[in-house]
């Protein structure tokens, strides 16, 4: 029974495999379905678990890169520490110290500005705007 179990987890697997490969390469899910043998309803749900399942991953990984970032961060900073009267040790700690706030989301937010590329405050344009269309209309 558990040989079964894992047959059928590998088919599933390589299906979703195939599936995400087809929808890769631009296919839709009706295409995916005519060529899976499937329904298009059916190659949806494959490629929408599969994409779920990606995510999971990803975000996996992504957790265990900054535990592992925050480890040598740690590291350098307890290695450093001894010398922290030098002014290249103090600059070098203090750098350590905001890399680590940043990826702990210690630090607020900063504010964009929200302007186009010329530096114009976008609202400060649109204000300016319904006033001169206000001036010429009424």
């Amino acid at each position: 029974m558990a040989q079964k179990i894992g047959r059928n987890k590998i088919k599933n697997l390589m299906q979703v495999r195939q599936a995400l490969e087809l929808r890769l390469t631009g296919a839709t899910f009706q295409e995916i379905g005519d060529q899976m043998s499937l329904s298009k309803v059916r190659a949806y749900q494959i490629v929408s678990e599969g994409m779920k399942d990606l995510d999971e991953t990803c975000s996996i990984l992504a957790t265990e890169t900054r535990r592992l970032m925050l480890d040598r961060i740690d590291a350098g900073i307890l290695a450093l520490w001894a010398e922290r009267g030098n002014p290249r040790v103090s600059d070098s700690l203090v750098r350590l110290y905001d890399r680590q706030a940043r990826l702990l989301g210690l630090d607020a937010p900063q504010k964009v500005a929200n302007t186009d590329a010329a530096g114009c405050d976008y609202e400060e344009q649109a204000r300016v705007s319904a006033i001169i269309r206000a001036k010429l209309l009424g």
